[in-house]
């Protein structure tokens, strides 16, 4: 997967914290220094997708297919 696109990426093994956890969004959003309306999380979990939304921020449910 390409990151040429991001802008930021947190890794949850790097901020000792763990999706769906509330607090890693609001740290990513936090190191973004944006408003949760600015910012689009994408991921193939709805439950991790529902906690960011609760917290009105952008989601985009994806899917990956390795083959």
């Amino acid at each position: 997967m390409s990151l040429r696109m991001c802008v930021k990426v947190v890794e949850s093994w790097r901020v000792k914290m763990r999706k769906p956890e509330r607090r890693i969004y609001e740290h990513t959003l936090r190191a973004l220094n944006v408003q949760p309306h600015q910012a689009v999380f994408l991921d193939d979990l709805g439950l991790n997708l529902k906690v960011a939304r609760e917290l009105g921020v952008r989601t985009i449910k994806v899917s990956i297919s390795l083959y």
